[in-house]
């Protein structure tokens, strides 16, 4: 079965990350990497582009964010268009049959196609989409484009703005609240009629949204989209100029890692239906456990966020208890200004089945132990992830307690600035039946012991194939036998010494096409990380993958890519190799 997941959400996305200032992310000690999100509500000036091919510039409203129930969609492309060239699909779930295609003029004469619901009216519902293909313009056909978007009922949508509103007024766009609180408030008198038909939204500009009385609680059926500018009409998720940023400074928790003080938490009653993005969560301070979300139940889709806990004695930038979220395209990290005794990135212990998918994971700065990823429990999937370690005594990038899961086409940055020990995945007592494929590990700096695996017990993951294992002169430390191994076994698991295919280092191919080779990460410097292949890549890395039915990368490009093979970690190249 496909583990497909989120192309329909963002394949209209195109990202750029850029080093920047310090005081962006992440930072160690002083410098940074700002990850700007360049989407289609971005504004651009057709007049500026220079591009000879035919491509959109942008739509509105822009994909992933709220299309009200009788609102046009335009979408505004670079050149003029053919007028009768653009066709429509319905993508999956559809966002319905559309009514009439027109041209009109943004900045060139009928670049701009509109698109009308059918009888006046989209459908309701969260994550509707929209593919736009056949534009032609002179010759050229654009590419396909594919819109997502929470259709909303404008009767049942609130805006908030922290500057300009008050709880006192209508919460309309031109009269919106100043809190969170009030939008719910307001919804939750709507009674169940939210969730039955979810078509209920909260559209939130830049500024700062600070709990006081408790944890923000996103109610069922509702969609929440922050990082809008001051008119509501553009939205730039990821960007710092736009966080709309919930913090969290009430008086309670924090006293346990199962419970620690939060800034938003999802509870069971939310489901799928509910949408949440576009938000900067910060956790809150001098407390023993601080995290950014908490997700005690439910299945939400948490999209396009900076999520980072406060600066507690230990912090966690997300803590799952249970549930099926889908966490997809968030920025994920503990208190990131200074060290903490303990520092986690994510901590999943649903039972059930999250899905990670494409989110950068940073375990931040420890005086003692940090970690990327802790799997606890149930069977989540973690695709095409960028994990990368800070400052610490000892280093983790993906700890499994727990039978079950996926950790496909991962691709993990480890130990540049940890001193004692670096274990880029640990296996506990519970954990023996993970599949573990596709991943790129490389573990840099000067560490006293530098580990690929760790196992405390007997069995290992169910598969471990097509991986890629460099910079680690411990291949496999077995703490039952204490000692280190140096083997693969046939079959993909992790030799022991009954293995009857040992491999001895520093054999660059082990069984089940696992190589020992420098990936050739475009920078593995931690202010200006890169981790995507190059023309220096061996072939062996950019083409050795095998199809295990993840269709897109962490950019949501098509897997396999134009070249037909499939490449081994978090993003897919195509390009020349070694």
């Amino acid at each position: 079965m496909k583990e497909s997941i989120l192309m329909k959400y963002l394949i209209p996305i195109f990202f750029l990350f850029t080093i920047a200032c310090a005081g962006d992310y992440p930072r160690y000690p002083s410098s940074a990497l700002a990850v700007t999100l360049l989407d289609t509500s971005n504004s651009t000036d057709g007049s500026s582009s220079s591009s000879s091919a035919l491509t959109m510039l942008s739509s509105i409203p822009g994909s992933t964010s709220v299309l009200m129930q009788d609102q046009n969609i335009q979408v505004i492309f670079n050149q003029s268009l053919e007028t009768g060239s653009c066709t429509t699909s319905p993508g999956t779930p559809s966002l319905d049959t559309v009514g009439t295609l027109s041209y009109t003029t943004t900045y060139k004469t009928n670049d701009t196609l509109v698109i009308t619901p059918n009888a006046g009216s989209w459908t309701t519902g969260s994550n509707k989409n929209l593919i736009v293909s056949g534009c032609r313009a002179s010759g050229l056909t654009a590419q396909s484009v594919s819109l997502n978007y929470f259709v909303a009922n404008p009767s049942r949508s609130f805006y908030v703005n922290a500057t300009t509103g008050s709880d006192l007024y209508a919460g309309t766009s031109a009269s919106p609240f100043q809190t969170l609180g009030q939008a719910n408030t307001v919804l939750a008198a709507l009674g169940t009629s939210c969730s039955i038909q979810p078509d209920c939204s909260v559209q939130v500009t830049a500024g700062t949204y600070t709990m006081t009385a408790g944890p923000f609680m996103p109610l069922n059926g509702v969609g929440y989209f922050g990082s809008y500018d001051s008119s509501f009409s553009s939205r730039y998720p990821l960007n710092s100029s736009y966080y709309s940023t919930i913090v969290d400074n009430h008086a309670t928790g924090g006293g346990t890692q199962a419970s620690p003080s939060r800034a938003v938490e999802f509870t069971a009653s939310v489901t799928s239906a509910t949408t949440f993005s576009g938000f900067y969560v910060l956790g809150r301070s001098g407390v023993s456990y601080s995290a950014g979300m908490l997700i005690t139940n439910g299945s939400p889709i948490i999209l396009q966020n900076l999520i980072e806990g406060g600066q507690g004695t230990n912090s966690s930038g997300m803590h799952i208890l249970a549930g099926n979220a889908m966490i997809v395209f968030n920025i994920i990290t503990p208190y990131r200004s200074a060290a903490l005794n303990l520092a986690y990135g994510l901590t999943n212990n649903s039972t059930g089945t999250p899905t990670i998918q494409s989110n950068y994971i940073y375990s931040g700065n420890a005086t003692n132990v940090n970690y990327g990823i802790i799997h606890m429990n149930g069977t989540g999937k973690y695709l095409n992830n960028i994990i990368y370690s800070g400052s610490s005594l000892n280093s983790y990038g993906f700890y499994i307690q727990f039978n079950g899961g996926k950790f496909f086409h991962n691709s993990l940055l480890l130990g540049t600035y940890t001193t004692n020990n670096v274990t880029a995945i640990a296996f506990g007592v519970n954990a023996n039946s993970m599949n573990i494929d596709n991943n790129i590990i490389y573990v840099a700096g000067s560490a006293t012991t530098r580990t690929c695996f760790s196992e405390t017990v007997v069995g290992g993951p169910a598969t471990f194939r097509n991986n890629v294992l460099y910079g680690c002169p411990n291949l496999y430390y077995d703490f039952d036998l204490a000692m280190n191994l140096t083997a693969i076994c046939t079959g993909g698991t992790l030799g022991d010494v009954t293995c009857t295919t040992l491999l001895a280092t520093p054999a660059t191919t082990f069984a089940d096409n696992n190589l020992n080779i420098n990936p050739q990460y475009t920078s593995t410097v931690l202010s200006s990380i890169n981790l995507k292949l190059q023309s220096t890549t061996p072939c062996s890395i950019s083409r050795g993958a095998y199809n295990n039915g993840i269709t897109e990368d962490f950019e949501f490009k098509p897997r396999p890519g134009t070249d037909s093979y499939y490449s081994i970690g978090a993003y897919e190249y195509d390009g020349t190799c070694q």
